[in-house]
């Protein structure tokens, strides 16, 4: 199946979806032991649950984002589990964009939570657009992957100092702000953290800096994108050129441990340094990661998991070269389900036709020790329902620019 259902056939039953078969065999393979539902496992009855996908843009939709005929069936039989609540959660990269992107002509999610409404009336079904969400400061601190940075040494996108971003002195629910960037600070929205099972939904799709965005990086979205509309009355307080970043998430992605900045960007091997060898961006989505898992409804970290996690990736039509928005297609034709976003991407990569070893996201998140959030095994591990010589494996998605077909893989198309 490499095709999505038309538009016109929202809200994509069964019956008028090709993509829901798909969906309902993957998530039958992952729970043998449920038949009736394989959802049972996971959801409890009265549970919330939460559902995330990838709506990062508009920009040449529907490559870079999860279609949403692929959520439908996930919330048949989230219902079917007996959960009371069920959100579809999300908020954009660009906050303007999800003033699109849940309309018509785009994911249109509000006719389908109208939809789904209609259908499960005795379930509260709603949508949230995160970016305005209730929120609550989490600092992680010791626990951070980022803990070996001084906090003036990380820089979020655009290469400006976190340490004067203005996004770090806004308010919580609480009514408490960080007054400025600390060690492991996010900005998570209370949605996610109220739920008692959270499935995510991500994109297959490459990304410039990490190489991949897919299971580990679409927790980036737990962070909310923008706070404009709760630091009105505070802009005035800060130097002028201090800013906050309003096309992207306001979490580190660059660092150095020693020197400047602008000696590394100036440096031949800037390149490399700021993209596949980047040593910040995984440790931020590594703790984004520790929090989905760990961080109860207050923010507080715990040992053991809080809530129960299960991803379903849309590898339909797959996104490769310029990600994680400019993509051209790359039909794969496939779902990849699973409860380890360690071992959800590492079989994603070699959809892709990629060396998981060699992608540092993946990689240094499957070594994490404070609140593990994964693990890589080999690929005989980690399947059911496909042979490591199926076909499945045979294709090879082209990386972005940044990166190079000899790092990701044992093989180059571009010569």
């Amino acid at each position: 199946m490499t095709e999505y259902p038309s538009p016109d056939l929202l809200p994509y039953d069964r019956e008028d979806n090709p993509v829901y078969p798909l969906v309902e065999k993957a998530l039958m393979l992952l729970s043998p032991d449920e038949p009736e539902n394989p959802l049972s496992g996971i959801i409890n009855p009265g549970d919330s649950v939460v559902i995330k996908p990838n709506f990062c843009t508009v920009a040449n939709y529907p490559l870079p984002v999860t279609h949403p005929s692929v959520l439908v069936p996930i919330v048949d039989y989230a219902v079917k589990a007996g959960a009371s609540k069920i959100t579809l959660a999300e908020g954009p990269i660009d906050y303007r964009h999800g003033l699109l992107i849940f309309r018509r002509p785009y994911a249109n999610i509000k006719d389908l939570v109208s939809f789904l409404r209609a259908k499960y009336p005795s379930v509260e079904i709603s949508f949230k657009d995160t970016n305005f969400d209730r929120f609550r400061w989490i600092i992680l601190g010791e626990h951070s992957e980022l803990r070996r940075y001084k906090p003036e040494k990380l820089y979020r996108p655009g290469f400006k100092k976190v340490t004067e971003d203005v996004f770090y002195y806004a308010r919580d629910v609480r009514g408490f702000s960080p007054e400025g960037y600390r060690i492991g600070c996010y900005a998570i929205a209370q949605t996610f953290l109220d739920c008692d099972c959270f499935i995510s939904v991500p994109k297959l799709k490459t990304h410039e800096v990490t190489g991949i965005t897919i299971a580990l990086k679409n927790m980036m979205g737990l962070n909310r994108s923008w706070m404009g509309d709760v630091l009105r009355d505070r802009v005035k307080e800060f130097p002028r050129e201090w800013e906050e970043s309003l096309h992207t998430r306001d979490v580190p992605h660059f660092g150095i441990l020693e020197g400047e900045i602008e000696d590394v960007l100036n440096s031949p091997q800037a390149a490399r340094f700021l993209n596949f060898e980047n040593d910040v961006l995984w440790r931020s989505l590594a703790d984004l990661n520790k929090i989905v898992l760990y961080a109860d409804g207050e923010g507080r970290l715990h040992p053991e998991p809080q809530r129960r996690l299960l991803i379903v990736v849309d590898g339909i039509v797959g996104g490769e070269g310029e990600g994680p928005t400019s993509v051209s297609p790359k039909a794969s034709g496939v779902i990849v389900a699973g409860h380890d976003p360690v071992g959800v991407d590492g079989v994603c990569l070699r959809v892709m036709g990629w060396n998981p070893d060699v992608i540092r996201l993946v990689t240094n998140c499957s070594h994490v020790e404070d609140h593990p959030v994964g693990r890589m095994v080999s690929l005989e591990e980690s399947l059911v329902g496909q042979e490591p010589d199926s076909e499945v494996f045979g294709g090879f998605y082209l990386p972005p620019r940044t990166y190079s077909d000899d790092v990701i893989a044992p093989y180059s198309v571009r010569g």
